[in-house]
């Protein structure tokens, strides 16, 4: 989980977001990722509280 916060901070969540569509466009039957859809619904919210 820390891993992903600093991703999301460092490239953003929209830049994540692509990622994600391509990992699992390269895994489209989803043999590496397995999953019901070829692609999942994906939200996320990054709050920074001061």
């Amino acid at each position: 989980p820390g891993d992903l916060v600093q991703a999301a901070l460092s490239r953003g969540l929209q830049e994540l977001g692509r990622e994600l569509r391509q990992i699992e466009a390269a895994d489209a039957g989803g043999a590496k990722h397995p999953r019901f859809k070829a692609s999942d619904d994906a939200t996320a919210m990054l709050m920074r509280l001061s």
